[in-house]
This record gives C-alpha cells, structure tokens and sequence, in this order.
C-alpha cells in the first residue's frame, strides 16, 4: 500500500524526459538513476531549503524617520528631525537563526533524499513487477507451444475411435483455455511495461531470465553498516533547527537595540538652528521573552525526536526481518531451479509414454500442468527474492550502490 502511495506521487513528480532520450533502452539501475536525477518534487523540496538559508541572511531594513513640529498659536517655533533608525542585533538571534535556517536546508536535503530514495524503490518494485509479468508470458508462451505441438502429435496417433476422439477434444480444449490464459498475461505485461515507460520516458529493458539477479546480490554481500534512512535524517534535521530556533527564541529576553541619528533644524522666529538628533530605542522585555515561541520550538523538537528513535527502531527490525528472510529464499533457489528442470523433462517423458500407449491423457496432461507451475513457481520465488532485497534496501537507507546512492542524494552539498 505505501509503495502504491508512493508511485501515484512520483509519477506525477517526476519530469518527462526529452524525445531524442526516448530512443535510448534503459536497464533497471541506469532508469532508476534516472528516476533520482529528474525528480521535480525533489529539486522544489531543496530549492526551499537554499530558500530558508538566503531568508536567513537578509538583514533587516533601516528605518527612515521624518518629524516635523510646529506650533500653530504663540511665539513661531519650528523643529524637523530628518535620520536613519537601525536595529543594532545584539542579543545574537540573527546568528542562531542563521544556524537555525542551515539545518532548516539540511531537513529540505533529507526530505528531498527521503523523495528520491521511495521514488528510486518504488519504480524498482514496479521494475521487478513487469519483469514477473513479462516472464511469466515466456513460460506461458512455451507451455502454449508445447500445447499446440501436441495437437499435432495426437492427430498423427490418432487411430479412430471414441478414446481417440475424446482425447483429442479435451487436449485441444485445454490449449484454447490456456490461450485465454496467455492473452491475460500478455495484456497485463503490456501495461505493467507501459507503466515504466510512461514514468520514465525511455523504453525500458525488462530482465525476464534471471530475476533472482534484480536488486542486487546475495544476502551475504549486503553489508552489516547501516546509515540513518532519509526520513531518519530528515527528522534528526529538523530536531537541530528546533533546538536553535528554541535558543534564539529565549535571546528576546535580551533587549535588542536600535539607535537613531539624524540631521535637526529648529527655528525660533527668524532664526534657525541647525543640528543633530541622536536616540536610543530599548523595548522591555518585561512580558515577553520569547518563552511563547521557546516552548513551542521545545515541543516540536520533542516529535522530532520521538518520530526518529520511533521509525529508526521500526526500520531495525524490518531490516533484521528481511534479511532472515532473504537467506531463506536464496537458499531454496537452487531447489526450484532443480525442480523446474525435473519437471519439463517429466512433461517430456510423459509425452514419449502417452505415444507409446502406456499413459493417459489424463496423466500427460497433468505432467503439463505441473511443468507450467513449477516454471511459474521460479518466477515467483525470484520476485519475492527481489523484492524482498528492496526492503533490505529500504530499512537500511541504502541501496549498497555507491553511485545510486550518490544520485539519489542529490547535489553534493546535501545531507550525507
């Protein structure tokens, strides 16, 4: 369910490539590269965090001040101030939000990770989704082969008869079924295939023959070392900018001081005087200091956290889970291969002895049935191999693919 979430946004987040590109076939790794580099959700989601930085670094505006006072009965009297207020910053809140808006940037950096990392696997599952979907038409295109070359072999043995009639009726009843059967397939390989493409914009080359190969390799070469996953980091982020905006907060208890200067001229019947004006501005942070806005920020620091240590436990044990898994599957590889041979030479054997009067069609028809599903068992067990990897994959926050990893990162200045 939350890889299907997670293809339904991508699909749409992610940017078409241009049509001279579609001409290049891609494998599963350089498309999945591709579904790292042309994401648009992930290029808006660092574009604000660099946002929150230049925010950060804009200084505050002076401020022009124009008074002007005169008396309007009495002896004539005069004055116009003319100057500059500026904020002078002393409390040091200017630097903690700058700190404050870095690790803002570097939450951006992870989410967009975060982006790109369930992009980049959820377009792998969909890979290996119209890999099964394609193999499986390969066996069921062998399986219809075999059926309709035995058609011709049973009108050739065909010696009259009732026997003879029923058993051709029902073989070839069998192989139109089965042709039904093949159509599905092909129909739902069509569009798990023109799913890729669409979502990338390339043609896509399916890996139909060895699907235990998809994803990457044994359990054993997956490594022990574990990074934090994107949503870890983009959390932790999240939790320092907390922190720091908690600290510039509780820095309002400092008064922050402005100080004007300026040009005065008063006038006192004819003559003039001319001057300058100096001020200071003090506020009293009597009522407020910052402990509103402080204790905000503490709280969201506090979910910050709690969502880390929480998704960082649940992904511990997923990753433990998959891999226990994993070096089950492999380790029946090497059977279901064994048995699929077994039974295409069984379907064979079957086919001599049903020549030779000494089976039914019963009996060979059956030894296709089992030859067809333990092919199709194969393919099974590869996709649960492969997508199981994937999991591996995502509860350990990488790919165990230095160049996948790096693309999918995105620019070199994001979070590592």
């Amino acid at each position: 369910m939350q890889a299907a979430r997670w293809l339904a946004s991508f699909v749409v987040g992610c940017s078409l490539f241009s049509s001279s590109a579609r001409a290049q076939a891609l494998d599963e790794v350089a498309a999945t590269r591709a579904v790292c580099l042309e994401n648009a959700v992930a290029r808006a989601q660092r574009q604000r965090g660099d946002a929150a930085v230049l925010a950060a670094q804009v200084l505050p505006n002076p401020v022009l001040i124009v008074e002007h006072q005169l008396t309007l009965a009495g002896a004539a009297d005069r004055e116009t101030i003319l100057g500059l207020s500026l904020p002078l910053g002393i409390g040091g809140r200017r630097w903690l939000l700058q700190d404050a808006a870095d690790a803002r940037r570097q939450q951006a950096f992870a989410e967009a990770h975060a982006t790109t990392f369930e992009a980049a696997l959820a377009f792998r599952e969909a890979f290996v989704a119209a890999s099964v979907d394609q193999a499986g038409v390969e066996v069921l295109s062998q399986q219809q082969a075999a059926l309709d070359a035995l058609s011709e072999t049973l009108q050739k043995l065909a010696k009259g008869g009732e026997a003879a009639s029923y058993d051709g009726l029902r073989q070839s009843t069998q192989a139109r079924v089965h042709r039904q059967l093949l159509a599905s397939a092909k129909a739902k390989a069509l569009a798990s295939r023109t799913l890729l493409e669409a979502w990338t914009g390339h043609e896509v080359t399916l890996q139909n023959r060895e699907l235990v190969a998809l994803g990457g390799g044994r359990a054993s070469s997956f490594g022990t070392y574990v990074r934090e996953t994107p949503a870890v980091q983009s959390f932790l982020a999240e939790a320092r900018a907390g922190d720091l905006e908690a600290r510039a907060a509780r820095r309002r208890a400092v008064p922050d001081l402005a100080v004007f200067a300026g040009y005065r001229a008063v006038a006192v019947g004819s003559e003039t005087g001319h001057g300058v004006a100096l001020s200071l501005e003090m506020p009293l942070t009597f009522f407020d200091h910052g402990q509103a806005e402080a204790a905000n920020a503490d709280a969201e620091v506090q979910v910050a956290r709690s969502l880390a240590a929480r998704l960082r436990q649940q992904m511990k044990a997923k990753l433990k889970a998959a891999r226990a898994s994993l070096t089950v599957l492999e380790a029946s590889h090497a059977e279901a291969d064994t048995a699929s041979r077994d039974a295409l030479l069984v379907r064979e054997k079957a086919a001599q002895l049903y020549a030779a009067g000494e089976a039914s069609i019963t009996e060979l028809l059956e030894a296709f049935r089992v030859a067809e599903e333990a092919q199709l068992a194969k393919v099974t067990l590869g996709e649960s191999i492969a997508l199981t990897r994937l999991a591996l994959m995502r509860a350990a926050g990488t790919m165990f693919d230095a160049t996948l990893d790096r693309d999918c990162r995105g620019v070199a200045g994001g979070v590592r």
